[in-house]
Parts: structure tokens; sequence; C-alpha cells
């Protein structure tokens, strides 16, 4: 029952009229996935206004530069329907400046930033926050007239950025003036700009995405560089108006979506191992035979290793990156018997199929409750409990986290998703390695008098205390040994490594 209370009657009718109502949900938030960027050298806004406008319906963020506008032209006259109030770098003819503009469109979540933005030249920094990244879009003109200097301004303020901002993306576009035979097919001879745009390229560690001619003469003169080319797409579109150059939409992807991945390793049950054992079997360890490899280390390693196997128990723990910290073995199998009694049911439409599947339903669901109520009242104690700081911070984190690892799972640069520990450090430090600068090095000619280190010995005391600080809650290297071992068989392992002196090569002096 509706009732009107000190309406007068033409509000009546006017809301018998509008049929049902209903409450105001207020504003809608829509889950945006991509932003579109559009950049021109428009040679003339006001002149060609009407066809950006046409064009902005498909774009966020306007950026063009030869806008020709100057001081006396108002911002008014230069507003696109739907997007905020444009922002200008006004025409000058002191400076060579021919004018660059913003548009951005209203509700977006795009935000000048001038602080990164060199006087010098004409350029703009906008920044759109994404799921993983923040995309920093640098528009920028080059006058013909102008030396290369830009190019260092932009590698400034991508170094600027960087520093402040950890998750930064770049996207630089802009009219470069820049000609190239090799690299950008360039109806011109290569000259100056060109090189230092490939230099640019280079060094800022960008691939450049436009393909064709953009310039009516042939020449490709607008550019767009970034350093996640995954992530963007370009597209060479029709000139605006009466403008000679081509217009470029970019396309960033905001939600980069990380397939779900399982990872198996093994976990050491440390609870249950006979240390008296292990320590009997590290004591039986012969160094004469190990001493004899051309490799000790390794050798040595191979024998812990052996005890390990056989004196640790071990088990295999199966890790979904989409599966809850309370999801285990039981919930899994009650998953699974609800789906096979879904299906059963999907197929024969039965009325003994679908009491069976509402059967599984509810157990399934009375599972997860059992799963979920145990998990947190553990975490709950151990929480209050814990002594150790290491036992806390991770009982805390897969609360909160799951079993999300701290690293996520990383792309190879042939597409390949890496999720096992040693598969992202192997990437990472490829990665860095490739970016590493190395200097001649300064000793690969030793004088001959140099006194040179040839053997090194330890005392068994001092290894003993250097095993005995280690943390009892580390994980394992990359050979399979974890610090527990080492420490619990100290007393034992101790005396054999301090009893052997290591030799070390003398370099050879004319080398």
């Amino acid at each position: 029952m509706l009732v009107f209370l000190s309406l007068d009657p033409y509000s009546h009718l006017l809301l018998l009229r509008c049929g049902d109502v209903e409450l105001n949900p207020g504003p809608v938030r829509s889950r945006r996935h991509t932003c579109r960027v559009l950049y021109s050298n428009i040679r003339g806004l006001f002149a060609n206004l009407k066809d950006v406008s046409v064009v902005s319906q498909c774009h966020d963020v306007i950026i063009c530069a030869e806008t020709l506008v100057s001081d006396y032209r108002y911002d008014s006259e230069l507003m696109i329907p739907g997007f905020s109030k444009p922002l200008f770098i006004r025409r000058s003819v002191a400076k060579r400046r021919r004018g660059m503009s913003v548009h951005i469109r209203e509700g977006f979540s795009a935000h000048r930033k001038a602080k990164y933005e060199y006087t010098c030249h004409e350029t703009v920094v906008i920044r759109v926050c994404a799921q993983l990244q923040n995309f920093y879009i640098l528009g920028s003109y080059r006058n013909p007239d102008s030396d290369d200097t830009i190019f260092d301004c932009l590698l400034m303020a991508m170094a600027m950025i960087q520093d402040e901002d950890r998750k930064a993306a770049f996207v630089f576009a802009g009219d470069y003036n820049a000609h190239h035979r090799e690299w950008l097919e360039s109806v011109s001879p290569t000259d100056s700009h060109g090189r230092a745009a490939l230099d640019f390229a280079n060094v800022s560690g960008c691939s450049q995405l436009v393909v064709g001619p953009t310039h009516l003469a042939g020449n490709r003169l607008d550019l767009v560089f970034t350093d996640v080319p995954e992530t963007v797409k370009v597209t060479t579109m029709a000139p605006l108006g009466t403008s000679d150059h081509s217009a470029i939409s970019i396309q960033l992807n905001l939600r980069q979506n990380i397939p779900a991945y399982t990872v198996t390793k093994e976990v050491f049950l440390k609870g249950r191992v006979n240390w008296s054992s292990g320590r009997e079997d590290v004591s039986r360890i012969r160094l004469g035979p190990v001493l004899s490899y051309p490799d000790p280390v390794s050798a040595l390693n191979e024998e812990l290793k052996r005890i390990i196997s056989r004196r640790v128990p071990v088990k295999k723990v199966c890790l979904r990156s989409n599966d809850k910290a309370w999801f285990n073995i039981d919930c899994r199998t009650a998953r699974d018997t609800k789906q096979v009694a879904y299906r059963r049911w999907s197929h024969l439409r039965t009325r003994e199929t679908w009491d069976a599947y509402t059967v599984a339903r509810a157990s399934c669901a009375a599972v997860y409750r059992t799963a979920e109520s145990e998990y947190f009242t553990s975490a709950k104690e151990k929480l209050s409990t814990a002594s150790d700081p290491h036992k806390w911070w991770s009982t805390l984190k897969s609360v909160v986290f799951g079993l999300r690892p701290s690293l996520p799972a990383l792309l190879s640069d042939t597409g390949q998703l890496i999720t096992s520990p040693k598969g992202k450090a192997d990437l990472l430090m490829k990665h860095f390695d490739s970016k590493l600068y190395r200097a001649p090095d300064p000793t690969s000619e030793l004088p001959p008098a140099m006194p040179v280190l040839t053997k090194l010995a330890f005392r068994s005391k001092e290894v003993m205390r250097l095993l005995l600080a280690l943390d009892s809650h580390g994980g394992t290297d990359p050979l399979g040994m974890f610090p527990m071992f080492l420490k619990e068989t100290a007393a034992v392992l101790a005396p054999k490594l301090s009893a052997t002196e290591c030799s070390l090569q003398t370099p050879n002096p004319d080398r």
C-alpha cells in the first residue's frame, strides 16, 4: 500500500503514472577492465573539435598535440560532452610550443601528475590505476626545430616515477618527428632524431608498438613506447578532421587475471624425526672418499641428503592458488562427491538422483563449516600461545591471505606461467642479470709478488656455534637441506667440517 504524505494533487498524479517505484540503488560503480586512450596530432583543436567529440565516445582519455590553443581561447569553448574540464599546455611562440590538451572522461579514475613533467618540452603525465600496476601515460610532442633532449627528460621522469611507485608501468605516446629507415621504415632518410628515439627504446627497455605510417607523407612519426607490451594494444585510426597525422588508439588492460595453478611440494615432518639415529648416520660419514671427489662440497651434500631422505618423514602437500586456507582433503572429497551427484542428476533427471544430490550438497556444506571452524579455532590458539615471532607471523599470514605465496606466479618471455619457487627465482635472476653492468675485472692481472691465500681452516667450536645459531624454522634450500637438520646434528657435523683444510687454487699470474 502506497501512502502519500503532504503532496499536492499534481504530485499524486505523477507518482501514480510512474508505475512501480523502487528504492534508489545509489551510484553504480562499474568495474572497468580496459582504459582507452586516444593520441592525435590534431593540428588545431578548435577547428577539429567536432571530429574529436565523435571519437570521444570510444575513449576515456584524449591527448592532443599541436592544439594551437593560446591564452585567448576559453576552456568552455573546447569542452567535450561527457568529459571533465580540459587540461592545457598553452601555445607559446617564445618556447616553440604548439600546445597540448588532455580530456578525461567524467568519473574515470585518471589524474594528471604535473610534478613529473619537464617544462622544457611539451609533455603531460597521466596516471591510471590498474589492478596489479599503475599506468603512467606520458604524452609528448617534439617540435621539428627542437633537439633530442626530450628523450633525456622522459628517462628522468621515468626514473622519478619508478623511485616513488614500485607498481609503475609506462606508456609513452607522442609525435617525435623522428625518421629511421630500418627501424621505423621511414620514407625520409635516417636522422639523429630517429637514432635518439631508438636509443631511448633500448635504454628504457620499452617496445615500440605502432605499425605502419602515421603521416600522409608516409613516415611513422607518431610512436607508442611501453615496458609492458603484453597489456597494451595499439590501433592506428584515420586522421581527425583536417589533420595530416593518423590518430592512435591505445587500449590498456587494467585487470590481468592470473590463471589458477597448482603447486605440489614436499614438507618435512620435523616433529617425527629420530634425531639420535640421524646423528649416528652423520657420524658414520667417511671424509676420505668425500674429499677425493673433484667437488667435495657437492659430495658431502649428497651424503647428507641421503641421510635426510632415510631419517626424515615427508608429506606431499598440494596447494591450489584459489583454495581457502581451511580447504583440506575432506573438503575436496566432499566437493567431488557433490559434483558427481549433480552430474548424475543432470543426466538422468529423476527424483532419486535429485534427493541424492541434495544429501551430498548438505553434507558438503557441513564439512565446509566444520573445516573452517576447526581451522580458525586452531589459528586462534596458535596466535594466542605462540612465543616464536616466525610462527606467529606465518599463522597470521595464512589466515589473512590464505595459501597464496608472497610472490605471485610470473610469466616468462615465452608466455609460460612459472609457479615453483625455484623457477621464479631463476626467472628473476635472469631478468636482473640482463640489466647488470659488468665493469672490467681489476684483479684479472695480478702482480706476481702479491701474496695469495691457498688454504682455509676452521675451529670446531666456531663451526658448531654457527650451526647452532641457525633458524630452526627456515625452509629448505634448492639442495633439499633445511636448517633444523644441520642444527640438530651440529655436535657430530662440526668436528668433521673443521677437521678438513680447504685448499684454494693459486691464480696464474700469466693470465
